[in-house]
């Protein structure tokens, strides 16, 4: 996927936790106005699946396990759905700034809905 959209936040490889089982898969993501996308690989055209961050809710997890090292947790849920998704990321930086800009995005969404 190449980058020429001028309006993408954030970007960057978080580990997403599969729906029915605890392991973690590295996946790229991209948040753009309000939408988190994420793909399976650079190369993907489309994204595997878009998140609506409008009203969600982000939570850092602390440090959890993941593919063997310790990385933070982020958890993206929605208070009207039972739907979450659990990221991880490879230091409280990285993190931290994950947050802010998934934070600012749910909030943003919020206001213009």
């Amino acid at each position: 996927m190449t980058s020429n959209v001028t309006s993408t936040v954030y970007r960057g490889v978080l580990y997403k936790q599969r729906d029915h089982f605890s392991s973690y898969r590295p996946r790229l993501f991209v948040l753009d106005s309000g939408l988190l996308h994420y793909y399976y690989s650079d190369a993907d055209v489309s994204p595997a699946k878009t998140i609506i961050l409008s009203g969600c809710q982000i939570h850092n997890e602390g440090v959890k396990e993941v593919e063997g090292k310790d990385m933070v947790g982020i958890r993206v849920s929605h208070k009207m759905t039972s739907k979450a998704y659990v990221l991880a990321c490879e230091g409280e930086e990285e993190a931290k700034g994950w947050i802010e800009a998934l934070s600012n995005a749910a909030k943003a969404g919020t206001r213009n809905s």
